[in-house]
C-alpha cells in the first residue's frame, strides 16, 4: 500500500514538473510572439504619435511598445518627454538593455552628464556584457579622450560578442586616435578576416589608409568596398568626402550624382551633393 502511494506521489511529482515546464515554456513562447506582433505594429504606424501612444495604452509593459515610443521623443528633441518615456521603459523592463541606453541618451541630451555617467555605471553593473552599453560606454570614453578606457571597454566587448564587428570596427578607430598604428593595423587584419563581407569592415580600411596617409590605397580600398557592397549607399559618400578631401572636386561631385541615380531617396547623398556643388572652386 505504501509503495503504490510512492509511486503515485511520484508520478504525479513527474507530470507537475513537466506540465510546470511546458507551462513556462509556453507562456515565454507567447510572450516572444506578442513582443514580435507589437514590433511590426510600431513599425507599420510609420512612427505615428498618435498610434504610438494608443500603442502603449493597449500595451503599457510592452518592451517593444516603449521602446519605440521613447524613441520617437527623443527623434522629436522632446527631452524632458524622452526622459519620462524612458524611465517608464526602464520600470518596465529593467533588463532591456535598450531602456538603459535610452534613457542615457535622454539624460545626455538634457545636459545633466553626471546622472548619465551614473545611469551607465548603473547599467552594466546590471547587464555586464550588453553590447550596446558597452558601445556606450566607449563613446563617451572617446569623448573624454579616455583612450585607455575605450580600448579597454572595445576589448570586452570583442571577447564578450566576438560575432559583432563594432568592437573591432570601432577598435581600430580608437587605436589610431590613441596614436597607435601598428596595433590598428593589426586589428583591422583580424576585423577583416572575421567580416570579410561587411562594408563597415571594408570602409574600416579605407578609413585607415585614409589615416595613415595613403592616398592611392585608401582609394583602392573606397573601389573595393563599394564593388563588393554597391548596395549600401553611405560606402559612396564616404568615398566622395574622401575625395573632396583630396580636392578632387569633380570626381567627388561625379560620384555623388552616380550614387544620387542608385539611390534616389537616400537624403544623406542629395544633401552630400548639394554641399558638393557649393564647395566646388570656380573653373
Amino acid at each position: 500500500m505504501i509503495l503504490n502511494i510512492l509511486i503515485a506521489s511520484a508520478a504525479a511529482l513527474m507530470w507537475g514538473g513537466v506540465y510546470f515546464l511546458f507551462y513556462r515554456r509556453y507562456r515565454a513562447g507567447s510572450r516572444r510572439f506578442a513582443e514580435r506582433s507589437i514590433e511590426a505594429q510600431a513599425a507599420a504606424v510609420a512612427w505615428s504619435e498618435e498610434h504610438l501612444a494608443e500603442l502603449v495604452r493597449q500595451h503599457p509593459t510592452s518592451p517593444a511598445a516603449l521602446r519605440v515610443y521613447t524613441a520617437r521623443a527623443l527623434n522629436d528633441r522632446s527631452w524632458p518627454e524622452a526622459l519620462r518615456r524612458a524611465e517608464a521603459y526602464l520600470d518596465a523592463a529593467p533588463r532591456d538593455e535598450h531602456a538603459w541606453v535610452l534613457i542615457v541618451r535622454a539624460l545626455r541630451a538634457m545636459k545633466q552628464e553626471t546622472e548619465a555617467e551614473a545611469m551607465l555605471a548603473k547599467a552594466l553593473r546590471r547587464l555586464p556584457k550588453s553590447p550596446e552599453l558597452l558601445q556606450m560606454r566607449a563613446h563617451a570614453a572617446r569623448g573624454r579622450q579616455d583612450w585607455p578606457q575605450a580600448l579597454a571597454t572595445l576589448e570586452k566587448l570583442r571577447r564578450s560578442h566576438p560575432d559583432r564587428h563594432e568592437g573591432y570596427t570601432e577598435g581600430v578607430d580608437m587605436l589610431l586616435r590613441a596614436g597607435e598604428p601598428e596595433a590598428a593595423r593589426a586589428l583591422l587584419a583580424e576585423t577583416l578576416r572575421r567580416f570579410p563581407d561587411r562594408p563597415e569592415a571594408l570602409a574600416c580600411a579605407a578609413r585607415l589608409a585614409e589615416r595613415l596617409d595613403t592616398p592611392e590605397e585608401a582609394l583602392r580600398q573606397w573601389d573595393s568596398a563599394i564593388a563588393r557592397c554597391g548596395q549600401t549607399w553611405w560606402l559612396y559618400t564616404g568615398k566622395a568626402t574622401f575625395l573632396g578631401r583630396q580636392g578632387r572636386h569633380d570626381a567627388e561631385v561625379a560620384l555623388l550624382r552616380e550614387a544620387k541615380s542608385y539611390f534616389p531617396t537616400a537624403g544623406e547623398i542629395a544633401a552630400a551633393l548639394e554641399k558638393a556643388l557649393g564647395d566646388k572652386p570656380a573653373a
